[in-house]
């Protein structure tokens, strides 16, 4: 009985092990979703900045003319 104790007992450690090797790379995967969503609001606060200089600069353009 002992021995049988001690094979369920190694057979629940690797599934639950098993089952945090899954979570791991579903957390992972959300990590990389994430930080392309941040690297793609990076590129679009650089395009409102650079078309705000644009706009800005017209707007100069024509209040000193």
């Amino acid at each position: 009985m002992g021995n049988s104790t001690f094979v369920f007992a190694e057979q629940d450690l690797r599934r639950a092990y098993d089952k945090k090797i899954q979570e791991c790379f579903a957390l992972e995967e959300t990590v990389d979703i994430l930080n392309a969503k941040l690297r793609r609001m990076r590129h679009l606060l650089q395009l409102k900045d650079m078309r705000i200089n644009e706009l800005q600069s017209k707007l100069e353009h024509i209040s000193s003319a």
